[in-house]
């Protein structure tokens, strides 16, 4: 299992990799069939990166989760 900063460091480098590709996105809008196809391969690998930014984030979660509940036997 990997540890709360390993998940917070991929988390951090999964959203900023998302932005990016958000960002390209919106910058190559509206430029013919190549862009078309462009655009098309960088929202399968929006897609991607989102789903891997919200599997970090219930990761995060978990690790939050067991630091709040109550101890076992307390």
């Amino acid at each position: 299992m990997k540890s709360k900063s390993d998940i917070e460091k991929e988390l951090k480098d999964a959203q900023k990799r998302l932005q990016e590709l958000e960002t390209e996105v919106k910058d190559n809008n509206d430029r013919g069939v190549d862009r078309y196809m462009f655009l098309t391969s960088i929202s399968q690998l929006l897609d991607g990166a989102s789903r891997k930014v919200q599997s970090l984030e219930a990761e995060l979660d978990k690790f939050k989760e067991k630091n709040i509940s109550p101890a076992m036997g307390s």
